[in-house]
Protein backbone atom coordinates (compact mmCIF):
# COMPACT_ATOMS: atom_id res chain seq x y z
CA UNK A 1 0.00 0.00 0.00
CA UNK A 2 2.98 2.41 0.81
CA UNK A 3 4.47 1.71 -2.34
CA UNK A 4 1.12 2.58 -4.26
CA UNK A 5 1.02 5.61 -2.42
CA UNK A 6 4.06 6.57 -3.22
CA UNK A 7 3.44 5.59 -6.90
CA UNK A 8 0.57 7.83 -7.41
CA UNK A 9 2.25 10.71 -5.23
CA UNK A 10 4.89 10.41 -7.93
CA UNK A 11 3.09 10.01 -10.74
CA UNK A 12 1.05 13.27 -9.33
CA UNK A 13 4.57 15.24 -8.86
CA UNK A 14 5.16 14.09 -12.54
CA UNK A 15 2.01 15.35 -14.09
CA UNK A 16 1.48 18.52 -12.18
CA UNK A 17 5.37 18.90 -13.53
CA UNK A 18 3.89 17.91 -16.79
CA UNK A 19 0.82 20.12 -16.40
CA UNK A 20 3.04 23.33 -15.55
CA UNK A 21 5.38 22.51 -18.37
CA UNK A 22 2.04 22.06 -20.77
CA UNK A 23 0.87 25.10 -19.79
CA UNK A 24 3.53 27.18 -19.91
CA UNK A 25 4.03 25.76 -23.79
CA UNK A 26 0.42 26.36 -24.26
CA UNK A 27 0.18 29.65 -22.88
CA UNK A 28 4.13 30.85 -24.10
CA UNK A 29 3.59 34.08 -25.48
CA UNK A 30 1.26 35.27 -22.34
CA UNK A 31 4.21 34.03 -20.07
CA UNK A 32 6.68 36.24 -22.29
CA UNK A 33 4.54 39.04 -22.16
CA UNK A 34 4.52 39.01 -18.16
CA UNK A 35 8.14 38.67 -17.86
CA UNK A 36 8.66 41.64 -20.77
CA UNK A 37 6.11 42.92 -18.24
CA UNK A 38 8.16 41.99 -15.12
CA UNK A 39 11.46 43.02 -16.53
CA UNK A 40 10.10 46.39 -17.37
CA UNK A 41 8.41 47.35 -14.47
CA UNK A 42 11.96 46.74 -12.63
CA UNK A 43 14.06 48.06 -15.16
CA UNK A 44 11.71 51.23 -14.92
CA UNK A 45 11.61 50.72 -11.24
CA UNK A 46 15.29 51.03 -11.20
CA UNK A 47 15.46 53.83 -13.82
CA UNK A 48 12.78 55.76 -12.05
CA UNK A 49 15.22 55.79 -8.81
CA UNK A 50 17.96 56.48 -11.02
CA UNK A 51 15.37 59.84 -11.93
CA UNK A 52 15.04 60.49 -8.81
CA UNK A 53 18.64 61.12 -7.90
CA UNK A 54 18.92 62.98 -11.28
CA UNK A 55 16.38 65.34 -10.82
CA UNK A 56 17.50 65.67 -6.78
CA UNK A 57 21.59 66.60 -8.21
CA UNK A 58 19.62 68.52 -10.85
CA UNK A 59 17.99 70.63 -8.04
CA UNK A 60 21.40 71.12 -6.14
CA UNK A 61 23.21 72.21 -9.56
CA UNK A 62 20.54 74.67 -9.67
CA UNK A 63 20.34 76.23 -6.26
CA UNK A 64 24.27 76.66 -7.09
CA UNK A 65 24.07 78.57 -10.50
CA UNK A 66 21.65 80.90 -8.45
CA UNK A 67 23.74 81.11 -5.58
CA UNK A 68 26.51 82.07 -8.02
CA UNK A 69 25.00 84.00 -10.48
CA UNK A 70 23.43 86.36 -7.36
CA UNK A 71 27.66 86.68 -6.51
CA UNK A 72 28.45 87.13 -9.95
CA UNK A 73 25.61 90.05 -10.46
CA UNK A 74 26.37 90.95 -6.91
CA UNK A 75 30.08 91.86 -7.92
CA UNK A 76 28.96 93.02 -11.56
CA UNK A 77 26.78 95.48 -9.96
CA UNK A 78 29.62 96.71 -7.50
CA UNK A 79 31.52 97.23 -10.47
CA UNK A 80 29.15 98.84 -12.65
CA UNK A 81 28.65 101.65 -9.78
CA UNK A 82 32.75 101.71 -9.48
CA UNK A 83 33.70 102.89 -13.37
CA UNK A 84 29.82 104.93 -13.22
CA UNK A 85 31.42 106.73 -10.43
CA UNK A 86 34.87 107.11 -12.09
CA UNK A 87 33.26 108.25 -15.19
CA UNK A 88 31.31 110.89 -13.50
CA UNK A 89 34.91 111.80 -11.91
CA UNK A 90 36.35 112.40 -15.06
CA UNK A 91 33.20 114.20 -17.08
CA UNK A 92 33.76 117.04 -14.06
CA UNK A 93 37.35 117.41 -14.66
CA UNK A 94 36.59 117.86 -18.47
CA UNK A 95 33.76 120.67 -16.92
CA UNK A 96 35.96 122.11 -15.02
CA UNK A 97 38.74 122.20 -17.70
CA UNK A 98 36.17 123.33 -20.13
CA UNK A 99 35.40 126.08 -17.54
CA UNK A 100 39.02 127.21 -17.72
CA UNK A 101 39.10 127.18 -20.88
CA UNK A 102 36.05 129.56 -21.41
CA UNK A 103 37.57 131.89 -18.42
CA UNK A 104 40.50 132.68 -20.81
CA UNK A 105 38.24 133.13 -23.77
CA UNK A 106 36.54 135.45 -21.92
CA UNK A 107 39.58 137.11 -20.59
CA UNK A 108 41.38 137.34 -24.60
CA UNK A 109 37.76 138.99 -25.60
CA UNK A 110 37.90 141.65 -22.62
CA UNK A 111 41.57 142.09 -23.70
CA UNK A 112 40.71 142.85 -26.95
CA UNK A 113 37.59 144.89 -26.49
CA UNK A 114 39.53 147.15 -24.05
CA UNK A 115 42.31 147.42 -26.36
CA UNK A 116 39.21 148.12 -29.44
CA UNK A 117 38.12 150.79 -26.76
CA UNK A 118 41.31 152.78 -26.23
CA UNK A 119 42.24 152.74 -29.83
CA UNK A 120 38.81 154.73 -30.65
Amino acid sequence: MKRTKMKEKKEGEVQKEAGLTGFIKKHSQVVVMLLGFAGLFGINFYNTSDLRQDIRELHQDIREVRQESSQNYKALDQKIDENYRALNQRIDKLYERIDGVNQRIDGLYKLISEKKNKEK
